[in-house]
């Protein structure tokens, strides 16, 4: 059960979210701030974030509990430090280094091994952006406090901008879901799909 907060506006309150797409450094931490609070019917209030990095999700009042905690955690992306060199590291050379053989797979090939772990999020991640309705119907799974709750996407709303996933979960609750949210929620319910009683109903 969600622990309890103040019902003070939120507004201009820093979070932080984990998601499975990572920065440049690496660092799979988003930072945002709460920019609108918005009541919707039969859904409760949500909340708008804007992320540093320019994306925008309504997440609800579950959700914000939990990025306003992460927040609290993490704190702000500390500013990169300018790497020294080392005095027994050799400097680059200026001409074109030949590159390594890729590694070689399990099954006799040489894929890289980094290339093959995308496809399928990127797959995922492409037919969300083409076929973005046809994933009304399909099931999802998320994580809460450590235990897997599935549900069924029942709605694409793309009246506003940016569009949205309804999801209503297998024990009533209802959220809508960010394309970044629908995509982990892809994730989740891949790994753990066989546990779904509903998956063959």
């Amino acid at each position: 059960m969600m622990a309890k907060f103040s019902t003070d506006s939120h507004i201009n309150k820093r979070v932080a979210k984990v998601f499975d797409t990572e920065t440049d450094d690496g660092d799979n931490v988003f930072r945002g701030t709460v920019v609108e609070e918005i009541m919707l019917r039969g859904v409760g209030k949500t909340y708008s974030i804007r992320y540093d990095d320019g994306d925008s999700e309504d997440v609800t009042a579950r959700d914000l509990y939990d990025m306003i905690g992460l927040f609290q955690k993490c704190g702000e992306k500390p500013f990169p430090k300018a790497k020294r060199p080392k005095k027994d590291e050799k400097k680059a050379p200026d001409f074109p280094m030949k590159k390594p053989p890729p590694k070689k797979q399990p099954n006799g090939g040489t894929v890289p091994a980094a290339k093959k772990a995308k496809k399928a999020i990127d797959i995922i991640k492409e037919t969300v952006q083409s076929e973005p309705a046809s994933f009304v119907n399909k099931r999802v799974a998320k994580d809460f406090d450590g235990e897997c709750f599935f549900g069924t996407i029942t709605l694409y709303d793309d009246k506003e901008s940016p569009p949205f996933w309804h999801v209503v979960y297998d024990d009533g609750d209802e959220e809508d879901y960010a394309s970044r949210d629908l995509i982990k929620a892809l994730k989740h319910y891949k790994k753990h799909g066989n546990d779904d009683k509903k998956r063959n109903a």
